[in-house]
Order: structure tokens, then C-alpha cells, then sequence
């Protein structure tokens, strides 16, 4: 806190004042010295100015998606650079087969990501992947892929049938009409 005396008076004026730890906060208080009022402007200084990192990382380029196996998407792409110099936090992968769904957030010195989190057999997946730095800063999207996953092997045993009868020894997979 800061006081401040008034030159004329003989009661002393205060000028209050917030200090906050690395930053500069101007801070304008009236002040009544006697019957003067006084606008009083007093910059704080503690250290250097704080400045908010609001750059976004580059969005990942060249995102790339193949399918192995019907249960089994995985996905390349380049590295983001961190606009902010705080550095790259995450990747945040992004799903949709019915609509866009959230997958996981990884590490950021991976550029290559296998999901085999509930993939669905015979369906067109796509996907995109955001860059997330240390302060909370999102890319724009990488370039959106699809990848149509292949139908899954019947196992042994397991037949198609063309109805929805299931027998006392077999059981149907699928109904076509």
C-alpha cells in the first residue's frame, strides 16, 4: 500500500493500490485532501509485465488413418508447432461414425495414435486431431480423414442365416431380408 501525502494539508491522502506478483496495473483512486479532490494515477510495478499467451499451436498436417482389422483405426500425422512458447501440451483425437465424439487426449511427443476403443466392423469412421499447448490453447483442426473399417470374421461356429430365428444350436449374427 502506498500513501501519499498532500502538500497543502495536513492530514494525509491514501492511495490505495493492488499489487499482483509479475505485472503492471494501473490503478486510478480519487482522493480528498482538504476540500481538493485529486485524481491520483499510480502504476504498480512488481516485476516484469505480464502478458496472456493466446498464439494457438499450428493444426497438425497430414493426418493419414488405416484400417488393419475390423476392430482397429490407426492414424498418422505431422507434428503442431506451439505458437505461445509455452510448448505443446496434447493432441486431442477426435471420432465420429454418428457423430463427433471426443476419443482421448495423448501426450504431445506422439504423432501416430491405434484406436481400437469400441470400433465399429463395417463402417466409415473419420477423424481429426486438435494441438492443445501448455496454456490451454487449441489449434485450428488437422484435415478431417475417413476410413471405412472392414467386416469382421465369423467365428468358428458362428453362421449368417437369413432370418431372426435363432436355433438350438446355432445362433444368427445379422438378419438379411
Amino acid at each position: 500500500m502506498y500513501f501519499r501525502h498532500c502538500p497543502t494539508v495536513i492530514s494525509p491522502c491514501s492511495a490505495h493500490a493492488v499489487i499482483m506478483a509479475e505485472a503492471r496495473y494501473p490503478y486510478e483512486t480519487p482522493q480528498i485532501c482538504g476540500s481538493a479532490l485529486l485524481l491520483a494515477v499510480l502504476t504498480v510495478l512488481s516485476g516484469a509485465p505480464a502478458t496472456a499467451q493466446t498464439a494457438s499451436p499450428t493444426s497438425p498436417t497430414g493426418l493419414t488413418a488405416t484400417a488393419p482389422n475390423c476392430g482397429e483405426v490407426d492414424l498418422s500425422w505431422n507434428a503442431s508447432t506451439d505458437n505461445s512458447g509455452t510448448g505443446l501440451k496434447a493432441y486431442s483425437i477426435w471420432r465420429s461414425d454418428s457423430g463427433v465424439n471426443t476419443l482421448t487426449s495423448i501426450g504431445a511427443t506422439r504423432t501416430w495414435f491405434d484406436d481400437t476403443m469400441r470400433v465399429k466392423s463395417s463402417t466409415a469412421m473419420s477423424y481429426y486431431v486438435v494441438a492443445i499447448d501448455n496454456t490451454g490453447n487449441q489449434s485450428q483442426p488437422s484435415n478431417t480423414v475417413v476410413v471405412n473399417t472392414p467386416a469382421c470374421p465369423l467365428a468358428a461356429g458362428e453362421q449368417i442365416v437369413d432370418s431372426a430365428y435363432i436355433g438350438p444350436l446355432g445362433k444368427s449374427m445379422a438378419t438379411y431380408g
